[in-house]
């Protein structure tokens, strides 16, 4: 099991007429190895969930990334983020997400029409198998 913090890409706060790019460090993600891949349990992915995938791929890129859960940060996406996001999950052919409290009603709908059966939604007390871990 890994604990990691992921550094901010494409993120930016501002303050008063200035921009800047988030830096704080205030999230973290785990991952859990197992015999099905790697299963990545997320804070409210602050850093992205597209950046956090990234992160962990070019880390361990033997490994599959098979189950992600918790929370996502996408009920503040913009259209254009969430269509990104969408085409990451399909191109790191993620076999399970379990989006949690900051995902939004709206887009765990879309997350459910876009994944199917590979959706759930993940609340306090929610149980997931993701298989034995090395």
């Amino acid at each position: 099991m890994i604990a990691l913090q992921v550094k901010r890409q494409g993120l930016a706060a501002s303050r008063g007429t200035d921009c800047l790019m988030g830096e704080l460090l205030d999230d973290q993600s785990m991952i859990i190895d197992t015999d099905q891949g790697l299963t990545i349990v997320l804070g409210c992915a602050h850093a992205g969930l597209v950046n956090i995938l990234t992160h962990v791929a070019e880390h361990l890129p033997d490994r599959p990334i098979h189950t992600v859960v918790g929370g996502t940060h996408l009920g503040f996406a913009e259209k254009q983020q969430f269509d990104a996001t969408m085409e990451a999950l399909d191109r790191f052919a993620i076999k399970r997400l379990g989006a949690g409290h900051c995902t939004g009603l709206a887009n765990a709908a879309r997350l459910f029409n876009h994944l199917g059966d590979k959706y759930f939604f993940s609340a306090v007390g929610t149980r997931i198998g993701c298989g034995i871990q090395k």
